[in-house]
């Protein structure tokens, strides 16, 4: 991952090696930054995709134009490719398609991006600000703005420290005590917000006024025909996609469906896969003896580490230090205990979140599906 922020320069000093500190854990191989209008913008850079290109903030020669993103373009090759009429491109990273597709087409070019993003474009042309982010919300993006500032970021962490006051949020107070986490409505402090999954935000730099826009929501219409190979091919393009990298792949493998269908594409398209396994020494909470054999079938690398009673005691503050929002998810704490391991051998890893949702994987979805049913004969 990487990490994008930026803000109206005021009256305060600018501390750049504060921001530069607060984003490091998302981008530790570059940071860059610029300031265009009394604007700052930065990037702290994790390297994915072209390692010796690629640097960011991405301004234009004639300086009208300027990026900073965060996140992956699965369907980099196919924008790419209408725009190589009009444009030379001097590198293979995705930041570079991206700038140059809403250089040339506007915001509304994000419509087609196939990916996770969290971006700020500037128009200095036309003086506007963009914020987005992509149709399922993968990467976050949070801003602040009152009368006189104006400031964005990755997470709430840098955030905090380019905004004038931090004053709590009782809604999302609320919102944590009553569902133990933050809604999307909301942020931990006042004036700050989230930008929405599958939305955008423009600044109108003179006028200073925001809006929202709604580019994308998802459509769900009830279909009863189950179309097998087309599930196949979709699932086996979707990974295949996000395998994309100049750096060591990974998975993140428990005993769950959504982690072992990706390990199983995965070694289709990879000669090496390592799947990487957290273990308890509870028999009722260790996944790792199921994931373990998920291994064996698919020929893949497997790596278990433990987590036990003083790896969460040890974890509690620094975990804390890194959560943009309160969340009371105590999974979050052996993931961030395995990935801190992960971190040594693979920089890329893939995760399932989500495919227990879509297919069913818990018990609490097979309970609705009966609710669902029964409470149809009792009509």
């Amino acid at each position: 991952m990487c990490g994008i922020a930026g803000f109206k320069i005021n009256d305060s000093e600018i501390d750049i090696e504060r921001l530069k500190k607060d984003l490091y854990h998302r981008g530790p191989d570059h940071f860059g930054h610029d300031i265009l209008n009394n604007y700052l913008i930065c990037n702290a850079r994790l390297k994915i995709q072209d390692l010796k290109a690629g640097y960011q903030p991405f301004i234009s020669e004639d300086g009208n134009y300027a990026l900073v993103y965060n996140g992956e373009l699965y369907n980099k090759e196919e924008i790419k490719s209408r725009l190589k009429e009009n444009y030379q491109f001097k590198s293979n990273s995705d930041t570079e398609v991206v700038f140059y597709a809403l250089v040339e087409n506007g915001i509304d070019v994000i419509k087609n991006f196939n990916g996770m993003f969290g971006l700020c474009f500037y128009d200095l042309k036309h003086n506007q600000i963009y914020l987005a982010r992509d149709r399922f919300g993968v990467k976050p993006l949070y801003f602040f703005k009152d009368n006189h500032y104006f400031s964005f970021a990755s997470e709430m962490r840098a955030l905090k420290n380019i905004i004038p006051y931090k004053n709590l949020n009782l809604s999302a107070i609320k919102s944590y005590l009553q569902t133990n986490y933050i809604h999307d409505d909301d942020a931990i402090y006042d004036n700050c917000e989230i930008i929405k999954a599958g939305e955008f935000i423009k600044l109108d730099v003179n006028a200073f006024r925001i809006s929202r826009h709604r580019y994308w929501d998802l459509t769900i219409t009830e279909d009863n025909n189950f179309d097998s190979e087309k599930l196949d091919f979709l699932l086996d393009q979707a990974v295949n996609r996000q395998l994309i990298s100049d750096r060591k792949v990974g998975i993140y493998l428990s005993s769950g469906i959504d982690s072992a269908t990706m390990a199983y594409y995965a070694k289709k398209h990879l000669d090496q896969v390592d799947a990487y396994t957290i273990g308890f020494n509870h028999p009722d909470f260790d996944e790792s003896p199921i994931a373990e054999k998920l291994s064996k079938d698919l020929n893949i690398n497997f790596h278990r580490y433990e987590f036990g009673h003083e790896d969460f005691i040890n974890t509690i503050n620094e975990y804390s230090t890194y959560t943009s929002s309160p969340i009371a998810d105590l999974g979050m704490y052996p993931l961030y205990f395995l990935s801190k391991f992960v971190a040594k051998s693979s920089t890329v890893l893939l995760s399932g979140d989500g495919g227990d949702e879509i297919f069913g994987g818990y018990p609490t979805i097979k309970a609705s599906l009966l609710h669902y049913k029964y409470k149809n004969l009792l009509k």
